[in-house]
């Protein structure tokens, strides 16, 4: 085996193919050969693809192949929470996108699927920062989860989300807020 990845190596170069490109001609081959009785592990190659194709900021391609991931993970019947990853990159890539309706919907479905605290925390600061950025200022603070919610302790995102509203607006609480959770991080 060490031969023949030396020789596809020889052959990636050749062709001028950057690392990247050289995993995306991977994932498609081994897709192209991936069993249909096995559609957990095509889904798996499915999201592999999409993650890699939203990297290089190819998200229609992305889009399409975690729409396949995430229908081949429903019907493996695996566990829920390889839907919620493919939900999760959908709604990622429409974040990208800029479609925020779009990204809402599928972390609703996601956090509907997987239903922990910690999952809403994530989709909570999603929204939230991405109310921010469309200024909409109102329903970010009313989005962004409690510092300290589930016992966790405040990501980077919150932080700064937190640390933004207290500057654009002032407010005591929104100070308060962002000075408590840089004490807990």
């Amino acid at each position: 085996t060490l031969d023949r990845s030396s020789a596809a190596s020889d052959v990636y170069k050749r062709q001028g193919l950057g690392e990247v490109e050289r995993a995306l001609v991977t994932l498609r081959a081994s897709l192209a050969r991936c069993p249909a009785g096995v559609p957990y592990r095509c889904a798996n190659l499915e999201l592999a693809l999409a993650r890699l194709l939203l990297t290089g900021y190819r998200l229609d391609e992305a889009a399409d192949h975690a729409a396949i991931a995430r229908r081949g993970f429903a019907g493996a019947g695996g566990p829920t929470s390889d839907r919620v990853q493919a939900l999760t990159l959908l709604a990622e890539i429409d974040r990208v996108r800029g479609r925020f309706t779009s990204m809402a919907a599928f972390f609703a479905e996601a956090r509907a699927t997987d239903g922990s605290c910690g999952f809403g925390v994530f989709v909570d600061e999603a929204l939230a920062t991405a109310a921010y950025w469309r200024s909409d200022v109102a329903l970010a603070r009313a989005l962004a989860p409690a510092v300290g919610a589930c016992d966790l302790a405040p990501s980077p995102v919150l932080l700064q989300l937190r640390v933004d509203l207290a500057r654009q607006t002032g407010d005591a609480a929104d100070v308060a807020t962002a000075r408590l959770g840089e004490r807990r991080h």
